[in-house]
């Protein structure tokens, strides 16, 4: 090499080292066991002396061909990211979703901050969109659509802060939607039925299953979906209502997130009331009433926290006072003196 040949090289190293040196981005290449340039980004020193992607990203394949580019702002994800890939490529359940759809396909997503926000958005090869997923600060919030390649939803659901909320739809082959599912705050509203061994219905219960919390994320540098899995129990939320085995109604209630709330009535198997009272978030609240197989009131109490606050008024069943005194008194007096959660068990 000549004496210039050095002197330019020397050079150029120098002003590699010197942008090095102030922080200033240098760009830098990766190459396979080949010799072809895998990788090409910028990088820069920063404050800790560690260096960190900041400026353009692009990666290549063996053959050459562009796979996907973007950009870095102090190591974290920025702007809009651009990933090609053939659909046999990607993920089984993203695969899934892409059939009809003509390779290759191309994932756009926005970042701020390094973390997913804006939308996600798949397209095929001839500008059809297959998903859609709205996201904020690196969850999913907002509306999630899948299409088929004819154009028509798949499947349509909602999220805010990473968990389902609302009504799931599902698409027909004719377009048609349909409610499948609804969540209320990530648990999903069912029914839950019981039954007499004659078949007579016995229960209905509106409940509330496990809280289904995501479990890997959505990748769309990866074109992968994400996965999500189901944590703690059902509990009851909406109305309650028992019936006697010859389907007169027994017992009705609601219930906000496992816990009873406003009035709360039984029945006996005529027909007529037994006992009524009120919940609050504290408990058994306000006046409770019972009554005995005669219609009249056998025991009268005010709750307040779940307990009863002041006297228990109590009545046997010919309607004599029995105020204070434990022995002799009905079932449901004696119930009232425990608590009214424990009615319902009876």
């Amino acid at each position: 090499m000549s004496r210039i040949g050095f002197t330019v090289a020397a050079l150029c190293w120098a002003t590699l080292a010197c942008a090095v040196e102030h922080g200033e981005p240098t760009t830098i290449e990766q190459r396979d066991d080949a010799g072809v340039v895998r990788v090409r980004r910028q990088v820069r020193l920063n404050a800790r002396g560690d260096f960190e992607n900041h400026g353009t990203y692009r990666e290549w394949s063996a053959a050459g061909e562009l796979l996907g580019q973007g950009r870095y702002a102090s190591g974290q994800r920025t702007g809009v990211w651009r990933r090609w890939a053939a659909i046999e490529e990607t993920p089984d359940a993203t695969a899934a979703s892409l059939y009809g759809f003509e390779s290759p396909v191309l994932s756009e997503s926005h970042y701020r901050d390094g973390r997913l926000t804006g939308e996600w958005r798949v397209c095929d090869a001839a500008g059809r969109v297959a998903l859609a997923i709205e996201f904020d600060r690196g969850q999913r919030h907002g509306v999630a659509v899948f299409f088929a390649a004819d154009t028509t939803i798949v499947r349509r659901s909602r999220f805010e802060r990473g968990v389902p909320v609302g009504p799931v739809e599902r698409g027909d082959t004719g377009g048609r939607l349909a409610v499948v599912a609804d969540y209320h705050a990530g648990r999903e509203r069912t029914i839950d039925e019981e039954a007499y061994p004659n078949g007579a219905r016995r229960s209905r219960q509106e409940m509330l299953g496990p809280v289904v919390r995501i479990s890997t994320p959505d990748d769309p540098w990866a074109l992968m979906l994400a996965t999500y899995a189901e944590h703690g129990e059902p509990i009851r939320h909406g109305s309650r209502t028992v019936w006697y085995a010859r389907g007169q109604r027994k017992h009705a209630s609601e219930y906000v997130r496992g816990k009873p709330v406003g009035e709360s009535r039984w029945w006996r198997s005529n027909g007529q009331l037994a006992a009524s009272g009120a919940y609050d978030a504290s408990g058994a609240t306000g006046v409770w009433r019972w009554w005995g197989e005669n219609g009249l009131l056998t025991a009268r109490a005010e709750y307040r926290g779940g307990q009863i606050v002041g006297q228990l008024s109590a009545w046997d069943a010919l309607g004599r006072c029995r105020a204070g005194q434990a022995a002799g008194l009905s079932p449901a007096v004696q119930l009232a003196n425990r608590a009214p959660e424990r009615v319902e068990s009876r």
